[in-house]
């Protein structure tokens, strides 16, 4: 909506200034201030379209771009409102929209709920490199530090898992060789000879 008024500007002034059946028009009619107004509100819509559309999509999996999307979101946010300045409608505007963004953030990345962190690094075209992009300053890295250790808890936790699950392997197939074993079975076509173990990545 504010797109089709911005390119229809001038037609709509025109109109507003010149149309002799509604006088009352001219009351309403919107300042240069009003129009700069809603070329801030159009830049300020525009942050949200595409992390919007990313996230929505039914089509591709989207956890992993949950963090980087809500951490892009708010510091285009930041970057807006030091550019208008503090005491102006669109910076409170970017206020509330940062305090909303953390809070969503705040969610989706705690140490209970890392999944969206994990997704995040495990997406081998953003890792922890994204962190590192999201967060450049030294002040933030202990957020980039927090996001490492959750990715490393899940992975001790899956590696014990995975040792488990080996262990267990090994005795169900140790037990196997000690059932009597028919001579006409097909059952020696069907053994692995590789190694159970597997380098993690």
């Amino acid at each position: 909506m504010l797109k089709t008024a911005l390119k229809l500007q001038t037609p709509i002034t025109a109109i507003c200034a010149t149309q002799e059946m509604d006088i009352s028009m001219r009351d309403i009619a919107l300042m240069p201030e009003d129009w700069h107004m809603l070329r801030s509100l159009e830049a300020f819509f525009l942050i949200f379209v595409s992390p919007s559309q990313k996230l929505q999509a039914s089509q591709y999996p989207t956890l992993n771009f949950a963090i980087p999307q809500y951490l892009k979101m708010i510091n285009k946010l930041q970057d807006m409102q030091r550019a208008v300045g503090i005491h102006l409608t669109i910076s409170s505007a970017c206020t509330v929209a940062i305090k909303k963004l953390n809070e969503y953030y705040t969610l989706i990345a705690n140490q209970r709920w890392s999944h969206s962190g994990v997704a995040t690094v495990c997406d081998p075209r953003m890792n922890l490199e994204v962190f590192q992009r999201l967060w450049p300053t030294s002040a933030q890295e202990v957020k980039r530090n927090r996001v490492k250790q959750q990715f490393h808890d899940v992975f001790l936790k899956y590696k014990t898992r995975q040792y488990h699950l080996d262990s267990e392997r090994i005795e169900v197939k140790a037990e196997l060789e000690l059932l009597p074993k028919d001579p006409d079975s097909d059952d020696d076509l069907y053994v692995s000879y590789g190694s159970s173990y597997q380098e993690p990545e």
